[in-house]
């Protein structure tokens, strides 16, 4: 049975300035995007802006088959950052913040809570403007995986690790062990799983017991856009499917270790696949202000 799972929280459409086309994107939409891509029952809750942008992010989502259900509308600016490439690495130039989703960010309301209780996973990240909501998002009782990106402070991780059974972090500007440090540090603060992500150097998940490590597979990017997006989410999935299908067995520690590394693996090629195309999971159109 396929695993149900939503995304809350931030959308973009990036706009490449090099071609003057914006593709969708932003971390929680990536995500449930790339888990419809994935064979998951995907989607997503979060704020539009009313703008061509903003338009052309919910119709590739409805065009993906994704659930968009409890999304709000508002009038204003979507979230779009400008990009460029430089050698097939995507670089941020500037961004409106989020647009609308900064100005009105979404607030769960009891009919949201009790559809986000029918999933199997919730992921959001640091750049959703979701974190008032985590408490009540985790009293659900579903699991939280959350995106730090290369930010957050020790206050910021006390306030909200507590909440998160994922924890991700990109450590790509880090060394190998201020990358290990970092990971230590988010257990201490409360999160039972923690992903890494490291640019070429690969990825380290840590399950509070023990610590994997995986290479990068290496293509000839043409695009990096949502590299890390892609190997989280395909993660996610596999690790939480193994789990369930193994719940009921008794499972040893080579055996574990033997599975996590095919998860990682398997992560690792989708995240090389997705570099293979361009923005962050293609649906480019040309863009109109």
């Amino acid at each position: 049975m396929a695993l149900r799972v939503i995304g809350i929280g931030d959308n973009v459409a990036d706009h490449y300035l090099h071609t003057n086309m914006i593709y969708p994107g932003g971390n929680a939409f990536n995500f449930a995007a790339y888990a419809k891509m994935l064979g998951a029952e995907a989607a997503y809750m979060g704020v539009f802006g009313d703008d061509f942008p903003g338009t052309h992010v919910y119709n590739t989502g409805l065009e993906l088959g994704i659930c968009l259900d409890r999304c709000r509308i508002y009038h204003g600016e979507n979230g779009c950052p400008k990009v460029k490439l430089e050698n097939g690495e995507r670089i941020f130039v500037s961004s409106n913040r989020g647009g609308v989703s900064r100005e009105r960010p979404l607030t769960l309301d009891e009919d949201d809570i009790a559809y986000i209780s029918t999933f199997q996973l919730i992921h959001t990240s640091i750049n959703s403007y979701i974190e008032h909501n985590l408490p009540r998002m985790f009293a659900t009782g579903v699991p939280i995986s959350f995106d730090f990106s290369t930010y957050g402070s020790d206050i910021y991780f006390k306030a909200y690790c507590p909440y998160i059974t994922y924890s991700i972090v990109s450590c790509g500007h880090l060394s190998h062990q201020e990358t290990l440090n970092m990971i230590s540090k988010l257990h201490g603060f409360g999160s039972g799983n923690v992903i890494a992500t490291r640019g070429a150097e690969g990825s380290i998940f840590s399950d509070g017991h023990k610590i994997y490590h995986q290479k990068a597979h290496m293509v000839e990017a043409i695009d990096t856009m949502g590299a890390g997006d892609a190997y989280l989410t395909a993660f996610l999935l596999k690790y939480i499917s193994w789990n369930l299908e193994n719940k009921e067995k008794t499972i040893d520690h080579q055996q574990r270790e033997t599975a996590i590394l095919a998860v990682m693996e398997e992560a690792s090629r989708f995240a090389a696949q997705i570099c293979m195309i361009e923005g962050a999971f293609g649906h480019g159109v040309p863009y109109k202000k």
